[in-house]
């Protein structure tokens, strides 16, 4: 029995598309698994009796992926903390932090190193929060996104004008820390761009909807843009909806994160540090611009050089991120007793 210590998956795509690919991961490893979950604010309350023996009747406690990191989690509670039995191990998780947030304060740090002093096994999804867990004294793979490994499915979709060029957008308004000022910037310059991108008349356009609250905006792109195809669908059949396009312009990682796994350029509006960290890590932090000073020129520019570029560097993070987090599933295999 594997408790999974999640953000709730149920109005953002991109927390789904992590429980689900952490869950198809475990499972080819750790035949017969049976899961439970409890949402990640679980563990920032007091050591309640209950909640100690339902966690502690469990064989290992999987903490993540997600934005762990950050004060969407931190800090738990360290009497509980303490209280845990079974071996925890942290999957993927990342360091979250809007533009405009202030840093992670001392209670936060302290609690994250005491997780990973506990934790048995820490995956991480980029290179800042290897760095950030390394500055408090633990050493972590990195195995980027758990969701960059979901299975794509296929869902019923129209037949491709094959000389069409497809391009797919994606918006953050899900309550981010600047949203207030920038979101109605933010949906200006990808008002530009979509004109831009679809000037020649020739291209199929799509919105990709990752969160419920991207509804408003997606019904205001269309009053400009009629022929923009919303996009709602669950993780595994929007993932394969991004592995029909040619570009993606995307701000939440989430979506970034789809077109990679896809195979498909993507240039990042970007709203909090972990969109720039994953850019860092491609070697590509040209395509990831600042939503505050982001211009269509800007974006634009970062559009025809993502589509002319090779796909090397994309091809070589995939293989990397494959390989960790292979050989970091085959430990969680073996710290539960199973053959690796």
């Amino acid at each position: 029995r594997v408790l999974h210590v999640h953000f709730k998956p149920r109005h953002n795509v991109g927390d789904a598309a992590v429980v689900d690919a952490i869950h198809e991961l475990v499972a080819a490893a750790v035949p017969g698994v049976r899961w439970s979950t409890l949402p990640m604010k679980a563990l920032r309350g007091p050591p309640d009796a209950r909640l100690l023996r339902f966690i502690n009747g469990h064989d290992a406690v999987i903490v993540g992926g997600g934005g762990f990191c950050s004060k969407f989690a931190l800090p738990l509670d360290a009497g509980l903390l303490a209280a845990i039995a079974p071996p925890i191990v942290l999957f993927g998780v990342g360091h979250n932090r809007n533009a405009g947030d202030p840093p992670l304060d001392a209670e936060q740090l302290a609690s994250l190193a005491a997780i990973g002093r506990q934790a048995r096994l820490v995956g991480v999804r980029d290179e800042a929060t290897r760095a950030l867990f390394a500055g408090l004294g633990r050493e972590a793979a990195l195995t980027g996104d758990p969701a960059v490994f979901l299975r794509p499915v296929r869902p019923w979709w129209p037949p491709r004008r094959r000389h069409r060029r497809a391009f797919g957008f994606n918006l953050a308004a899900h309550g981010w820390a600047g949203q207030g000022d920038d979101l109605d910037r933010a949906v200006a310059l990808f008002r530009a761009v979509i004109g831009a991108l679809a000037a020649d008349g020739d291209a199929d356009l799509c919105y990709l909807v990752h969160t419920d609250r991207e509804r408003a905006v997606a019904a205001e792109l269309r009053r400009t843009f009629p022929a923009l195809r919303v996009c709602r669908y669950p993780a595994s059949r929007l993932l394969w909806v991004y592995g029909q396009l040619d570009l993606v312009v995307s701000m939440m990682l989430h979506s970034t994160l789809f077109a990679f796994a896809a195979g498909v350029p993507v240039v990042n509006v970007a709203y909090d540090e972990k969109n720039t960290a994953f850019f860092a890590d491609l070697g590509r932090p040209g395509r990831s611009l600042p939503v505050a000073t982001a211009t269509a020129d800007a974006v634009l520019a970062a559009c025809r050089e993502a589509l002319a570029a090779p796909r090397d560097a994309e091809a070589a993070l995939r293989e990397r991120y494959a390989t960790a987090t292979q050989g970091f599933v085959r430990d969680f295999a073996t710290l539960l007793g199973h053959r690796a």
